[in-house]
């Protein structure tokens, strides 16, 4: 009895990453299998535009070892590792569509700070598109029907830094990798008849237009494949994350 209730407290640790993760209402929750897109009404890159810049913001990323007793650590290299290959596809599919694209990654004189700034801000915007709009529970009334989020007008600065880019793209991604310890104990616990909190492996992706602050396009994927600690495996994420982006007209297929 001793051991199964150790086993027991050991599933129920909560890490930071998890936390994230019940954003889409936890493993017992229908959105745990969820994905969605949502895009804002009448949204269209602009067709006269020759070129259309996206700029895409240094990605958000956790990359973490989950222990034996459930707590995701930050694991520094996977995380640099996972950013730098994820950034890159990006990069490659969006160009591979005819879009013109700029990375703005780390940047001094203080432009660091500002994408600081609007990475923190796009997360709370995202979360509540997230919770009121694509996986609602209680919808805030005044949303309802509507996707109509805004990061303001102040995300213009962005496109500055972005050479004159005109949309800014952010991406989210949070994953664990269990350690032997951890694994071992999923067995244990599987044998016992309990069940294991599912190591986190979500992201989502969405697009503001920097001009107004807009966002236009947002995607969520609570279930994701592809082992973004290698390029094979950041390529099936991003495929994933970048699922039903609006195309550019004339854009390759």
């Amino acid at each position: 009895m001793r051991k199964l209730l150790f086993i027991a407290a050991l599933f129920s640790v909560v890490s930071p990453a998890q936390a994230q993760f019940d954003l889409f209402g936890g493993d017992n929750s229908p959105l745990y299998s969820s994905k969605a897109t949502a895009t804002k009404d009448g949204f269209t890159f602009p067709s006269t535009a020759s070129e259309t810049k996206i700029v895409i913001i240094r990605p958000d990323i956790f990359v973490g070892e989950q222990s034996t007793g459930g707590i995701d650590r930050l694991n520094a290299n996977w995380t640099k590792t996972a950013r730098e290959y994820l950034a890159a596809e990006t990069s490659k599919l969006l160009i591979s569509q005819g879009f013109v694209v700029k990375n703005l990654q780390d940047l001094e004189d203080g432009g660091d700070s500002l994408l600081v700034e609007y990475r923190a801000l796009f997360k709370l915007v995202s979360n509540a598109a997230i919770r009121n709009d694509l996986f609602p529970a209680k919808g805030l009334p005044t949303k309802k029907g509507k996707f109509n989020w805004s990061l303001g007008k102040g995300a213009s600065k962005l496109g500055d830094l972005g050479d004159g880019g005109d949309y800014g793209l952010f991406l989210f991604s949070r994953d664990s990798y269990g350690l032997p310890g951890r694994k071992a104990l999923e067995i244990i616990g599987l044998a016992k008849g309990l069940e294991a909190k599912p190591t986190p492996h979500m992201g989502y992706a969405g697009l503001v237009d920097l001009k107004t602050g807009d966002l236009v396009w947002l995607n969520v994927n609570v279930r994701l494949g592809g082992d973004v600690r290698k390029p094979d495996g950041a390529a099936t994420r991003i495929e994933k994350l970048l699922a039903k982006f609006p195309k550019r007209s004339g854009a390759a297929k």
